[in-house]
């Protein structure tokens, strides 16, 4: 293994970041502008309600616990109708249906983009973070809170096409799972 430093250290990072950039102003390049905006916002939305739910919004820490606890698995994506039904019992006394709604549908989102990391070799996200449970996506998500922002202030610079985002009463549109594993802040080519 050959060990890099200095300036050829600083070069091949360079070389690495633009590449990565130009895979996502790539990628986002298929997308209207107005729909991709909005559906990423409304994807944003559901992240922070998905953070703060459970770790601000609930004050029995019983519950919270149960909550952090459930598995976001092949077994749930096999068949959410019963998890989703504790989990809105569990929210519903505290939050609006609109919340609960979006929670869940994130839910299932998050289980097939670790179901998709997973089959293409990928299972740890950082120290300690992993997507197997509720606890384990919102350790997740707040990893990428910024990539998620600064994703949402490149789209008018690289959303030129017309593919529409599919968004639904239930939650955000549908991007591609790589968008959710860029760890760094994009620039404008």
């Amino acid at each position: 293994m050959r060990t890099v430093q200095g300036n050829e250290a600083k070069a091949l990072i360079e070389t690495q970041l633009a590449a990565h950039n130009g895979g996502i102003l790539s990628a986002l390049s298929k997308y209207e502008l107005s729909n991709a905006v909005r559906a990423w916002h409304a994807t944003i939305r559901s992240i922070e309600e998905f953070i703060n739910v459970p770790l601000f919004g609930i004050d029995d820490e019983r519950l919270l616990m149960r909550l952090l606890s459930v598995p976001l698995d092949e077994r749930f994506l096999r068949n959410p109708t019963a998890v989703w039904f504790q989990v809105r019992q569990a929210l519903s006394p505290h939050f609006d249906p609109g919340t609960v709604q979006r929670f869940c549908q994130l839910m299932l989102q998050i289980a097939a983009i670790s179901s998709a990391f997973r089959v293409n070799g990928q299972s740890s996200f950082g120290p300690g973070i992993v997507l197997d449970t509720i606890g384990g996506a919102i350790a997740y998500l707040q990893s990428r809170r910024r990539h998620f922002v600064s994703l949402l202030y490149t789209m008018p610079f690289a959303c030129k096409g017309s593919v529409q985002l599919l968004e639904t009463s239930m939650g955000p549109g549908r991007f591609p799972p790589s968008i959710f594993r860029l760890p760094c802040k994009l620039t404008r080519a």
